[in-house]
């Protein structure tokens, strides 16, 4: 009994610590696609991310390659922020400030370019990404805090 009760005292103090994770990025899933639309299936690709403002997207946020390789169907699945960052930080993004593109560009192995797949705006804010900037929305001495007494 006593190991019983141990071990669910464990597991329950496990989930609790693994909920209290930081924010681990977004996922991410595709088919990717050559340029007459047909899938490209089991080779390797590189992926790259581009989270950006409103088009023309020149304001270039944050980016990352990811390299990875396509299943039969030509799918494949990365986590956005888990990649081999190429410019900026994913946690400084300006999530609350403005509506945020995520540009995707794929290369096939041994190709010189990226080719541009998809641009599309993100939906909603990653909610998580954007509490870790509320901190920074009232100038105060406690930085860490996120409710403010007046």
């Amino acid at each position: 009994m006593k190991r019983y009760l141990a071990f669910t005292t464990c597991y329950i103090l496990c989930t609790f610590i693994y909920a209290q994770r930081p924010f681990a990025g977004i996922p991410y899933q595709a088919v990717a696609r050559d340029p007459m639309g047909s899938p490209i299936r089991e080779k390797s690709v590189s992926i790259k991310i581009v989270l950006s403002g409103p088009p023309p997207h020149d304001a270039e946020y944050y980016s990352e390659i990811h390299n990875t390789a396509t299943d039969k169907s030509g799918f494949f699945s990365i986590i956005v922020g888990e990649g081999i960052p190429i410019k900026g930080s994913l946690e400084n993004v300006p999530w609350g400030n403005t509506a945020i593109w995520q540009v995707i560009s794929i290369e096939l192995h041994g190709e010189k370019t990226y080719r541009l797949q998809n641009a599309s705006r993100l939906p909603s804010v990653p909610y998580a990404m954007h509490a870790l900037s509320t901190s920074q929305l009232l100038e105060s001495k406690e930085k860490s805090q996120s409710i403010y007494w007046s």
